[in-house]
């Protein structure tokens, strides 16, 4: 009894105050990476100085560019104000996927307050927003993207006018331009709100969706435009991710899209939750089932399935189009709001008496959304920590012999299993080449020099006679060049 009215009043509290409510709940729940410490593998290079003009401009990251300096006018610079940056980062991303829940519903938020706060809590929790939050430089401007986004979104649906709609598609290039990623946001959104509109027997092709379709698309080809007028002008050469995919291999990536569709659709998430993915499978079959049964006309029935399948590939989006397929859980962050509409969809209960079940469901969904963002903050650290040591230990052998000038032989990895190693996160930094200088430099704080040892047969002939590194043997050298092997 006292369970059910405590869950009521947490319930009342998000009607009364959603946003706030869930602007509160995403910040707590993200605590962990405010304090962590944690830094990525851009982070390290970040450390010595901010991410070059050129490479920004290569990657089509211009509105990062303009903020980045903006920013550093005011003496706020990369991942050094990485508390602050959690806690307001995770503030805006809350506060975009309000709006952006709130208009994939196609309800005013004082009468579905309640499903449009929950919505908005699940999205920014979502695991595959985890990895992003190790990220110290990026995820801020990912964040500020995303909200900038929202924001165009919600002038290009709720407003009206040219003046309106060029605000608005002006604001969407500059949050492409900040993080091309926010192309899949909108087109979920978009998406989910013609679902909202099919399931209510509403009327479909409004004004609104033709506003936000044609702002999202020409914003997308504006900022392809734009990124390539500026590359040219600063004379940087076009990032392969910032490519798109040659037409020949189209086959390739489509098979490749499928087989990621079916690791998001199993909810494999980077740390073993067995029973909270099969909820999460249960829970989005019945919210598919419930669209379904919303409307009695079968076309609008068929329709919504095929722009639910469209949604899931909107999910991946720009991802799939690119030269360089890179499916991490940080580029698949349109799954997450996928996700967290087809849950609110499905817990949609009217009946009173099933407050207290739904806040159990709910309890359970974020109590495991924030466990697995734990663990990958604490790997992240632990991670880090490890470096430190290797670092450290490299540095103590090489410096015994008056040298600063390394080679790496063979692939590195810890003899400790990391749950969360996937893609590049949780992944040492002296695995991958370009990484290796940089953690060097930041564990040490000495300037050292690292050599391309990839063409070296001699050395690499010489490592396969010997043990592998920590062994005291695994390091020589030649010449003013130590070789360690790995």
């Amino acid at each position: 009894m006292n369970g059910g009215m405590s869950a009521a009043r947490v319930m009342a509290l998000m009607r009364r105050h959603p946003l706030i409510t869930s602007v509160l709940i995403v910040v707590v729940a993200r605590a962990t990476f405010a304090v962590s410490g944690g830094v990525s593998l851009d982070d390290l290079k970040y450390f010595e100085r901010a991410p070059p003009k050129e490479l920004l401009l290569a990657q089509g990251r211009f509105g990062w560019l303009i903020v980045e300096r903006l920013l550093g006018t005011f003496g706020i610079s990369g991942p050094y104000w990485f508390f602050h940056s959690t806690i307001f980062g995770n503030a805006a991303l809350a506060w975009a996927g309000f709006i952006l829940s709130a208009l994939a519903m196609d309800a005013r938020t004082n009468s579905r307050a309640l499903s449009v706060c929950l919505a908005s809590i699940l999205f920014a929790l979502h695991p595959y927003h985890a990895e992003i939050l190790t990220f110290r430089e990026a995820f801020p401007f990912y964040c500020l993207a995303v909200l900038l986004m929202a924001f165009s979104l919600r002038i290009l649906i709720t407003g009206a006018g040219i003046g309106s709609f060029l605000l608005a598609g002006a604001l969407m290039v500059f949050a492409v331009g900040i993080n091309q990623l926010v192309l899949n946001l909108a087109l979920v959104t978009v998406i989910f709100r013609l679902v909202a509109r099919l399931s209510n027997d509403s009327r479909v092709f409004e004004e609104s969706l033709w506003r936000s379709v044609f702002g999202v698309a020409g914003a997308a080809v504006a900022s392809l435009v734009l990124m390539r007028a500026l590359a040219g002008l600063f004379q940087a050469t076009v990032d392969s991710r910032a490519r798109l995919l040659a037409f020949e291999h189209w086959g390739t990536r489509f098979r490749e899209v499928l087989e990621t569709m079916g690791h998001m659709l199993r909810f494999d998430f980077p740390v073993a939750a067995t029973l909270l993915s099969a909820l999460l499978v249960g829970l989005c079959t019945v919210a598919v089932f419930r669209l379904q049964l919303a409307t009695h006309n079968s076309t609008r029935r068929f329709a919504g399935i095929g722009l639910l399948l469209m949604a899931l590939f909107a999910s991946i989006g720009v991802v799939s189009v690119g030269s360089v397929y890179w499916p991490a859980p940080r580029t698949l962050v349109g799954f997450s709001l996928v996700t967290a509409l087809l849950v609110v969809h499905a817990l949609s209960w009217k009946p009173e008496r099933l407050e207290f079940a739904r806040f159990c469901v709910v309890a359970l969904l974020l109590a495991g959304f924030t466990n697995i963002g734990n663990v990958i903050a604490q790997d992240q650290v632990r991670v880090n920590r490890w470096d430190l040591v290797t670092a450290g230990l490299i540095n103590d052998r090489v410096s015994a012999l008056g040298l600063n000038k390394l080679a790496f032989i063979g692939d590195w990895k810890f003899g400790t299993h990391v749950s969360t190693r996937v893609g590049d996160m949780s992944l040492s930094a002296f695995a991958i080449d370009w990484a290796r200088r940089p953690a060097m430099v930041e564990y040490t704080g000495r300037d050292w020099m690292v050599v391309d040892g990839s063409e070296r047969t001699d050395w690499q002939k010489a490592c396969e006679n010997r043990p592998s590194w920590p062994h005291q043997q695994a390091l020589f050298q030649d010449k003013d060049v130590a070789v360690l092997c790995f």
